[in-house]
């Protein structure tokens, strides 16, 4: 498992790997190795190809030096462009000392003075990586030198992959705002963690793609962190099939999803329950709508309510039933607003003994009445940025500006877990726990995408997942698929109906 962590806590982690015998200019050599293999696999090989980077004096530009060194040994043309100087720190002045003095592994220049041979360097080049500052920004505004260079970069060297180590240089490591003039590359490598700030909204789309880089140290340096990094490890939670295994063994998940203009909400959050192994699928809506699911997920028992639009005494003898053989409940996709919606709404937070995944429509019944989620029941919250607005009363742009923040808030102050859909989906645990899913698409972005969701999570609950370890596992598998179709399809063709018959796919055989 990966983290995400604030600058605080990486250094308090490279710390402890120091106390553990791994010192800080091993990390940086590691640093730079690690990050080489990465742009070494992006481009397909870097034999023969040029490469600047542009370092700063601190432990950023050491890594950079590094980096340098490891290019070098690959057969690469490197230049190391010192921005404001050469190096200051200690770490950094060892691999300068290493890489520049004794060895001269590389091509070295300052940039002041020397502007215009270095922007001919930067039009000839095939990568430019960016190590000026990382997590040691603290300004609220970019030397004005630097960010004409940095702008030289973005709109004339558009054919260099660009990339900056940890951060780009003028976004802040905690928060993620964005100094104007700031580096904007196409991927930014996370060393050790993955760093808090450049998972705010805004830093998200300015970084582009996010990649991690293990840098040597050890998981149990990492006493403090804002929130787990999903990877596929999390995917050997998934229940295992044996020859002794039985429905029973899977769970049984009731879902109570759908009306008359939503039917096919009903029809997805079952199907991607079924296809992610439930024992049992129990699809609890409208006759109308059970007619429509009828045809396209046959495995599914059928329970209506709702006749005429009316809850009544036998239906709530009927869904009673149902709650006390399930092992877990969905509610809320496609279920609409209506009074009658929101009486089965409350009644199944009521009336269910097993772990509860509220989404959609579920979410919105209980806005005006938050105190209705303190039942003491294991319950799971999947809303989206809108809903969480609703939910809460704060404006969208300030929960994306703080995801994890606001999410982990959220879910101790009424003790329930909750995932917040978007761009890198949050899950946060009543007791304080949070991650953050590492998967996931443009191709997500699409009605329908929600509700396969609570599908996939419900069938790990009802199999015995605990809720947020069912909730991080759901919403990275259903990452995973969308990103692995979207490597045979384009995204926007991809249909959350595709992402639910892909899910078999994802370490199939379990």
């Amino acid at each position: 498992m990966r983290y995400v962590v604030t600058a605080e806590q990486m250094k308090i982690a490279e710390l402890n790997a120091e106390m553990l015998g791994v010192s800080a200019f091993s990390l940086m050599e590691r640093a730079g190795e690690a990050t080489a293999d990465i742009i070494e696999r992006r481009l397909g090989g870097v034999a023969g190809g040029r490469a600047v980077i542009l370092c700063g004096r601190g432990n950023n530009g050491g890594d950079g030096i590094a980096l340098g060194a490891s290019l070098v040994e690959r057969d690469m043309s490197v230049t190391a462009v010192f921005v404001n100087g050469e190096p200051s720190s200690e770490t950094a002045l060892q691999c300068f000392d290493k890489y520049c003095v004794q060895h001269k592994t590389f091509t070295r220049m300052n940039y002041r003075g020397r502007e215009h041979v270095v922007r001919d360097l930067l039009a000839e080049a095939d990568i430019i990586c960016e190590c000026v500052c990382g997590t040691g920004f603290r300004g609220s505004q970019i030397e004005p030198y630097l960010s004409e260079l940095f702008s030289y970069v973005r709109f004339e060297c558009v054919n260099a992959l660009r990339l900056s180590i940890d951060l780009p240089c003028g976004v802040t490591t905690n928060d993620g705002q964005i100094v104007r003039g700031a580096f904007q590359p196409d991927l930014v490598v996370s060393l050790g963690g993955v760093k808090l700030g450049a998972l705010s909204h805004r830093a998200f789309q300015f970084c582009g793609e996010i990649l991690y880089a293990d840098i040597g140290i050890p998981a149990e340096c990492y006493t403090e962190y804002a929130a787990l990094f999903t990877t596929d490890e999390v995917l050997d939670w998934f229940p295992k099939r044996t020859v002794a295994s039985h429905k029973g063994t899977f769970g049984r998940l009731l879902n109570i999803a759908g009306s008359v203009n939503y039917p096919g909400a009903a029809v997805l959050s079952t199907k991607g329950a079924l296809r992610s192994g439930v024992g049992v699928m129990v699809l609890c809506s409208a006759p109308s709508v059970l007619a429509a699911a009828a045809v396209s997920t046959p495995e599914a028992v059928q329970l209506p309510i709702l006749q005429n639009g009316k809850f009544s005494t036998d239906n709530q003898l009927e869904l009673t039933e149902q709650l006390d053989k399930a092992t877990a409940v969905s509610i809320g996709c496609g279920l609409g607003t209506s009074a009658t919606a929101k009486r089965v709404v409350n009644f199944v937070l009521k009336n269910a003994k097993t772990p509860i995944i509220l989404d959609a429509d579920g979410i919105n019944l209980v806005s005006d009445n938050i105190n209705s989620l303190k039942n003491g029941k294991p319950l799971l919250l999947t809303p989206h940025p809108g809903e969480f607005s609703r939910l809460t009363g704060l404006g969208i742009e300030d929960i994306q500006a703080d995801r994890v923040g606001h999410a982990r808030r959220f879910a101790m102050k009424h003790g329930v877990h909750l995932l917040l859909k978007g761009a890198r989906t949050v899950i946060a645990a009543a007791d304080g726990r949070a991650a953050v899913v590492s998967s996931g698409c443009a191709a997500l972005a699409r009605g329908g995408s929600g509700d396969v969701l609570t599908g996939i999570i419900g069938a790990l609950a009802a199999g015995g997942v605990p809720l947020f370890e069912a909730a991080m596992l759901g919403a990275h598998v259903h990452g995973l698929a969308a990103d692995k179709l979207t490597e045979q399809l384009s995204s926007f063709g991809v249909l959350p109906s595709d992402v639910a018959e892909f899910l078999p796919f994802i370490r199939a055989g379990l």
